[in-house]
């Protein structure tokens, strides 16, 4: 299928247009804004040669410099025609998208000769360039296909990007610093061992794709990267332990995935990480107690993450933390209070668990916090009101507190706390299994498993509702 003809797409010319022709051509209203990086790097060029001029020995620097750009490619055209190729290959094994020859990948460069035929000197649609005309970011999600498909007015549009991410072609783009292909149909492995060779990427956006392999062990090598997301594929396995290695991780997105895994210890290292999202998963064990070296963290996503076993409370520690997600698990444990401790935190989701005991009295002491959804628990005792002007969102239905609306039936509440200390001994025990270091919190929270059954059984059941 042909993409509608770009409006302003120059083909097979006797010699190529210059930027400021294509740029004039081309309508404002459907093109973003962009730097003229060949014009910054010809600026640059000439300051450096003017100051070099007094300076034979630093004239030589500069020339040395611009013939050995890249090792094994002697010449600035050389590192250009190669990033050219590299993108080709990814062209092709994203089964050439016709959004490719849109954006004028596979066409633009006809009728030029070869130094003009280069992506940052064309300003191929989907790339930024540094200063110096190298490819610095890849940037085709889905909302910029979107965009692109919205031309297809009297005809299918093409959808998404497929095929697989060709890393080992692509690794003359030595200046990539962020890669965004999120939301398209993209299969196969997230990263090869050459992933390894990108030490200048800070971003990698893969979210929403079909991506059903393993994270490669040489992601760990990474250093400056500050934003990952694999986010909403089909991962499977464990994380690499080396990912403790991304000191510079602020982002570190892996949820709705297939990971099956014990949560990682080593994340603790990654002190810099502002949100970390592993939700929908398939992880075990008890939560670490070392993750309360995270004190920057503002977001934690644990949503049917496969969180059983209480919170530990070193996490009070988290002093940055806004958001915390903990719905749709089979957690047994008390309302874990330590978020009161928190004087950031705003919004606690915790719906759809196994909590049991009452509501703490303070739990409004935060004063940040607007959101408490503890819906479809087991909590019992009274319901502690947002003090007057607060504007807050709080849902508490389908749990077995006094005096409140759309409570579980008695039996349900009463059967429940019969079988709590069974039921979170069995969970000390699994941990013992494993050997946890959760044990002693899992005993303390047993006996006061036993405490709340012994405590329902002398209430008036009748008083719940």
């Amino acid at each position: 299928m042909a993409f509608p003809p770009h409006p302003a797409r120059l083909l097979a010319r006797p010699r190529p247009a210059t930027a400021i022709t294509r740029a004039a051509q081309r309508p404002h209203s459907s093109r973003r804004p962009r730097v003229h990086r060949s014009g910054l790097a010809a600026i640059a060029a000439l300051v450096a040669l003017c100051a070099a001029a007094a300076s034979p020995e630093l004239l030589a620097a500069v020339h040395a410099e611009a013939i050995q750009p890249v090792p094994g490619l002697s010449t600035a055209d050389d590192v250009a025609l190669a990033e050219k190729a590299a993108l080709l290959s990814l062209a092709s094994a994203l089964n050439n998208h016709p959004a490719f020859a849109w954006a004028g990948w596979t066409s633009a460069s006809q009728g030029l000769s070869a130094s003009d035929s280069k992506p940052c000197v064309q300003f191929w649609e989907f790339l930024s360039c540094d200063s110096d005309g190298r490819v610095s970011s890849i940037n085709i999600d889905n909302p910029t296909l979107g965009t692109i498909n919205a031309s297809w007015a009297n005809q299918k549009a093409p959808g998404g990007l497929s095929g697989s991410i060709p890393w080992d072609s692509l690794t003359v783009l030595q200046r990539l610093q962020a890669v965004d292909l999120s939301g398209n149909s993209i299969s196969g492995p997230p990263f090869t061992p050459a992933i390894s060779q990108f030490t200048e990427l800070r971003e990698i956006q893969l979210a929403g794709n079909r991506l059903d392999a393993p994270v490669a062990s040489q992601a760990s090598e990474l250093f400056n990267l500050q934003k990952l997301d694999l986010s909403n594929n089909l991962i499977p396995g464990a994380l690499p332990a080396g990912l403790s290695a991304l000191t510079a991780l602020e982002v570190l997105s892996l949820s709705s995935n297939q990971l099956a895994d014990s949560f990682p210890l080593g994340l603790s290292a990654l002190t810099a990480l502002k949100q970390l999202e592993l939700g929908n998963n398939n992880f075990n064990g008890p939560l670490p107690d070392q993750w309360s070296t995270l004190t920057g963290l503002q977001l934690l996503d644990l949503a049917g993450a496969g969180v059983v076993l209480p919170l530990p409370d070193s996490w009070a520690a988290l002093s940055s933390l806004e958001t915390l997600s903990l719905q749709n698990n089979n957690l047994t444990a008390p309302f874990p209070a330590f978020l009161l401790q928190l004087p950031s935190i705003s919004d606690v989701t915790l719906f759809n668990n196994s909590l049991y005991g009452s509501l703490p009295a303070t739990l409004w002491n935060p004063t940040k916090l607007t959101l408490v959804e503890v819906s479809s628990n087991f909590l019992n005792g009274s319901v502690p009101q947002p003090p007057a002007g607060r504007s807050a969102d709080f849902s508490y239905s389908t749990n077995c507190l006094q005096s409140a609306p759309s409570q579980r039936p008695t039996d349900q509440c009463s059967s429940f706390y019969s079988n709590l200390p069974a039921l979170v001994q069995a969970a000390a025990e699994k941990a013992r299994s494993k050997g946890c270091s959760a044990v002693s919190s899992l005993q303390s929270a047993a006996a006061a498993a036993a405490a709340a059954a012994a405590l329902l059984a002398s209430l008036s059941l009748a008083l719940m509702h």
